[in-house]
């Protein structure tokens, strides 16, 4: 059964991403694969992470997958048919029922994908993902916590930051009113005292400023954009 992507990321209301490996040459020619990301905008302040992750084999045959970080339903998605000139990059998603269309030009693809009834512009870019520099992580490594004030009523949140043996960074997210499960934090990012990370799972993002050894700030999910300040230290129930 086909679906609509427009219809999907309207239901899902919800902010995009993005994503691509580094370009090398080959014979002559930029090579493109690897992971391009970018934002579908489905309304004003309303947009969509969408990766395409683009491959060629032996023979010099196209292939792409699509998936969105924040649309659990686009995943590994493959397209039908894919094409590239050196300049212009065409791809088919027949399960979307849409394609993409861009053009190369200065490392990045500018563009649009259309399906029925929408024509929405999207511009894709090698995927770079946000990096912490040691400073950042021993400001955030350990646990936080605060209250989201959501629709009238307040949340109890608390997130943990570790690094495992490998010296990697994690975060997870758990509200304490829905129970002890946890949800994973990523793309976490701390510069110039702004932290911001995603969590996928909830569809929400977070932004916030460092004032006075707290965070300051908020967390949005769908057209919702909630406060949320938090603070180091475990959490104790009141």
């Amino acid at each position: 059964m086909k679906t609509s992507l427009y219809g999907m990321l309207l239901l899902a209301g919800l902010l995009i991403d993005t994503t691509a490996l580094a370009q090398q040459s080959i014979e002559g020619e930029q090579s493109i694969e690897g992971v391009w990301a970018g934002k579908l905008e489905i309304a004003p302040d309303n947009a969509i992470n969408v990766h395409f992750t683009l491959a060629r084999d032996a023979a010099g045959a196209w292939s792409a997958t699509l998936d969105s970080p924040d649309v659990g339903a686009i995943k590994d998605m493959p397209a039908s048919s894919v094409s590239f000139d050196g300049t212009q990059l065409n791809i088919e998603v027949s399960a979307l029922s849409g394609a993409y269309s861009g053009v190369l030009n200065d490392g990045a693809f500018t563009g649009e994908w259309t399906q029925p009834g929408a024509t929405l512009a999207m511009n894709l870019a090698p995927y770079q993902a946000n990096t912490l520099s040691e400073e950042a992580m021993a400001t955030l490594l350990g646990p936080w916590h605060g209250k989201l004030q959501a629709s009238g009523i307040t949340l109890n949140m608390v997130f943990l930051f570790e690094r495992n043996e490998a010296g990697e960074f994690s975060g997870t997210m758990q509200q304490i009113e829905a129970g002890p499960a946890t949800i994973p934090v990523e793309d976490v990012s701390l510069e110039n005292g702004v932290l911001f990370f995603r969590m996928p799972q909830a569809r929400a993002e977070y932004q916030a400023t460092l004032v006075d050894g707290g965070f300051q700030g908020s967390m949005k999910q769908g057209a919702q954009d909630m406060v949320l300040n938090i603070v180091k230290g475990e959490y104790v129930p009141e």
